[in-house]
């Protein structure tokens, strides 16, 4: 059984990427506990190499695993992330840093969290973290002290239990701390090789200053892919990296004349400060260098290779409190801690600079970019808090008035093209920042308000509190005037808990569509109407429209009317469309289409007492026949709309179902459904002639021949008559067979002859078997 997640705390940025899978505890001989195995979507085992094209083509977005989950929640125990090679992402696990008991976090696992300061979710356990972050790194954990850090590979066992006081999202780690953090790994794993060496050998040969595997040469001709005028955070990046890799004289000098190629540089007495401050830091390395170069299009000489074995450790001045770099085969010369001193555990950074000193600029002139009119949208007092993602209609909300504004404002609005042109304008004329492409105003919108997401529906229906009045048994027979029945109570409840598990579980299985039925003016629409409150719809469907999908969004009860209206065709089309756990489209805030798990549920209007045109698929309906014991109360259905949301949401917490079972759907919601198949002329002529007949099996051509006395020259070569045969035949209750031997010939079986197993060889056949099995 899955365990509970939280589905709105998962970021979107980690959403929207194809990097989920499935999990589940695997027992192997050996093991002191079950292992984590991860799967894909599509069920199969997680094999082969991470990250490659086989691997990537499998990982799925969020909301297709998520579906996966629903579909089939007892096979799994939840989701994954994946990490792969070049996805900008880096996981620190803690492992059993929370106390079961009291629920207190060891001082060191704090320090971290307050230190990364970005999104940090519970382990599944709860006695664990996993912090994700920004940036790139080497792998590196150590089991002494609970804690890993990877990159490029693994999986994150996904809860969205978010620590409280943590971002809602991913944010760039400083190399101070992930410096911090694997010197912390790396004194862990170091202390037994410490205790055993001699002191005189630990510290008897250093590296000069410079001697990593990149020397200056190679590191000039890589910063000459990489632009000068680089965010704020990469350049003191660089600049620390060239201290360690080529020391405090060569290395200022590289970094003085790399910085001179940019529009911000204004001499190198403006570079002093910073570049002492490297020097009572954790080592890091040129790895940053070299990465960003790559991206800029430079390819490492081929006669340069990293050294197979890093070189010797350097002698460590203990009273500065350096550490030693874990990854001394990709750094410059690293270093040890003291023989008997504390690991150098993290440290909470100073508080994060302010936000206009994040912006880019070209020399004097604020960039024309994405992320400065982001910074603007999501810091400027004037605009910080007034976009929001409506997850249930996919929509950006406008949540207090923009500063250009003016009259009255409701909050909701949506986020429209002009409102981005309006942005763009008040960007120019206020803070000097113009932005050419109306793509980068939206793109940035968006960003910003993914960042702050709510669901309306969901809180509005956690926001009523349930008086503890019983109304969902009897909801069809004292509000819309069904006659009670067994099907009258166990379809109505089972409709608004439906309603619920779609609001609450998106995605949710929701096979099955009520239709009521009764004569026109007598209020059925409003039924739906007052059902749906403002999240409802009666727009005609257009299933060849390539906007069906995005035009029910926002929409939580949708109204088919006059279902007889359609033909056999869009019949068959509209049970498929009802059924459907997801829709494609492109939301408003998204620049490419995705698939986005099913939020409405659907419900039927007629005016006909006989409306399926056929026996298959009918278990997507519950017929409904209003009226039929009293009017339809609108009045009371109005008063107690929340009342019916605030008890089907209790019993939704309840793991009550939403779907009748088998025997159910058998005994009282398929003589419903029967009833209101029209009937075929042939079918009454059919059982006569079946009650007279005194063989247990008949073929479609006896019945042409024997019964309907069809002339054999006008049997058609279209098999419709055998297919209209099959359907009555199947009304009747006989049931398909094949002879195995001779002629292989198809037949009809009698119920009773079936049932006592006339044919012994032929295996029982599951009358369950096919599309209309109830989920």
């Amino acid at each position: 059984m899955s365990a509970a997640i939280e589905w709105d705390n998962i970021p979107y940025a980690l959403a929207e990427r194809r990097q989920w899978l499935l999990w589940r505890f695997e027992e192997k001989p050996g093991d002191k506990k079950p292992r984590k195995v991860p799967y894909y979507a599509n069920g199969k085992r997680r094999t082969g190499k991470q990250g490659n094209e086989a691997d990537r083509a499998q990982l799925v977005q969020l909301d297709d695993v998520v579906s996966a989950l629903l579909t089939a929640p007892d096979r799994w125990a939840g989701i994954g992330f994946a990490f792969l090679p070049g996805d900008g992402l880096i996981g620190i696990d803690l492992d059993k840093v929370i106390d079961p008991e009291t629920g207190e976090m060891q001082d060191r696992a704090l320090a971290i969290v307050q230190a990364c300061a970005s999104f940090t979710e519970y382990s599944p356990s709860g006695t664990g973290l996993h912090i994700y972050v920004l940036g790139e790194t080497q792998s590196a954990k150590s089991n002494d002290i609970g804690v890993e850090v990877f990159c490029g590979r693994q999986f994150f066992t996904v809860t969205g239990r978010r620590l409280s006081d943590t971002p809602p999202d991913a944010q760039p780690i400083s190399p101070e701390v992930l410096g911090r953090l694997h010197a912390t790994i790396a004194q862990a794993k170091a202390k037994p090789e410490r205790a055993a060496a001699p002191a005189r050998e630990r510290a008897a040969t250093p590296a000069p200053a410079g001697s990593g595997y990149a020397d200056r040469a190679r590191i000039e001709s890589a910063l000459a892919y990489v632009d000068a005028d680089i965010g704020y955070n990469d350049w003191l990046a660089i600049g620390m990296a060239l201290y360690d890799a080529l020391g405090e004289q060569a290395g200022f000098s590289v970094w003085d004349y790399w910085s001179s190629k940019g529009g911000k540089y204004q001499g190198a007495d403006s570079l002093i400060p910073h570049w002492r401050s490297f020097g009572g830091r954790a080592p890091g390395g040129d790895g940053v260098i070299f990465r960003l170069a790559m991206l800029g299009g430079w390819q490492p000489p081929r006669k340069q290779r990293p050294m197979a074995d890093p070189p010797p450790a350097p002698a460590v001045d203990e009273s500065a409190g350096t550490a030693p770099d874990p990854e001394p085969a990709a750094q410059a010369a690293g270093g040890g801690g003291g023989e008997d001193g504390p690991p150098p555990d993290i440290e909470v950074p100073d508080s994060p600079k302010p936000w206009a000193d994040r912006l880019f600029f070209r020399g004097r002139f604020l960039m024309d970019c994405r992320e400065n009119v982001y910074l603007f949208l999501n810091h400027h007092p004037q605009l910080a808090g007034m976009l929001a993602a409506d997850t249930f209609a996919r929509k950006i909300r406008i949540m207090r008035p923009p500063p250009w504004h003016s009259g009255p404002f409701v909050p909701g609005e949506e986020w429209r093209e002009d409102h981005n042109y309006r942005l763009g304008m008040w960007l120019g004329e206020t803070q000097s920042l113009v932005i050419r492409s109306v793509d980068t105003l939206a793109l940035a919108a968006g960003w910003v308000a993914r960042e702050a997401p709510f669901n309306p529906v969901q809180d509005f229906v956690q926001a009523v509190e349930w008086d503890r009045q019983e109304r969902l048994p009897s909801f069809l027979t004292d509000y819309l005037g069904v006659a009670p029945s067994t099907y009258a109570t166990l379809s109505g409840t089972y409709f608004w808990v439906s309603l619920i598990a779609r609001i609450m579980q998106p995605g949710a299985v929701v096979r099955s569509m009520p239709i009521l039925e009764g004569p026109q003016f007598q209020g059925k629409s409003t039924v739906v109407r007052i059902i749906g409150g403002q999240w409802y719809s009666d727009t005609p469907l257009d299933l060849n429209s390539k906007d069906v999908y995005q035009n029910i969004q926002g929409v939580l009860v949708y109204e088919i009317a006059e279902l007889d209206a359609f033909n056999k065709a869009e019949s068959t089309r509209i049970k498929a469309f009802i059924s459907s756990l997801r829709d494609r489209f492109r939301a408003p805030y998204d620049r490419e289409p995705a698939d986005h798990l099913r939020q409405t549920v659907f419900m039927g209007t007629t005016n006909q007492d006989e409306y399926f045109k056929d026996s298959t698929g009918n278990t997507r309906y519950w017929p409904w026949r209003t009226q039929a014991v009293g009017r339809i109360n609108l009045e009371a259905l109005a008063r107690d709309r929340d009342q019916l949301f605030a008890e089907a949401f209790w019993r939704w917490q309840q793991d009550e179902r939403w779907h009748p079972t088998r025997e159910e759907q058998e005994a009282f919601f398929e003589p419903e459904q029967r009833e209101r198949e029209i009937d075929d002329p042939w079918e009454a002529q059919l059982a006569k002639w079946l009650k007279e007949v005194t063989k247990d099996r008949v073929t479609a051509l006896d019945v042409l021949l024997d019964c309907l006395k069809v002339e054999p020259s006008k049997i058609d070569n279209t098999r419709q008559m055998p297919t209209r045969i099959g359907i009555v035949m199947k009304r009747l209750g006989w049931t398909k067979g094949r002879d195995t031997t001779g002629a292989r010939e198809r037949y009809w079986m009698r119920p009773e002859a079936w049932k006592a197993g006339v044919k012994a060889n032929e295996p029982a056949r599951d009358p369950w078997e096919g599309d209309d099995v109830p989920i």
